[in-house]
């Protein structure tokens, strides 16, 4: 589930595809919110990067990303993904 939320995809390309970019976890800026417990971390899946806030505590760290990783909907933001066999 969690290589989907980065990435969009449910698995890795063999190693020796071309393109296949790093995994990055980056760490926001500290003085970008006034309480990073409150924030859930951001998925770039076209860099396949994680946007993580400053999570007081390990505990705090783990419930907000599987709280975005089962409440992430589609990458299609349009939903045409869901529909598109319907016109058929």
């Amino acid at each position: 589930m969690y290589l989907k939320f980065v990435w969009g995809r449910s698995r890795l390309p063999p190693p020796d595809s071309p393109g296949i970019q790093n995994h990055t976890i980056y760490l926001m800026y500290a003085g970008q919110y006034t309480d990073h417990n409150a924030v859930l971390p951001q998925a770039h899946t076209c860099f396949f990067q994680l946007d993580l806030p400053r999570y007081t505590t390990d505990a705090a760290c783990r419930s907000k990303i599987l709280y975005a990783i089962e409440s992430c909907g589609e990458i299609d933001t349009d939903g045409y993904g869901r529909f598109a066999d319907e016109d058929e």
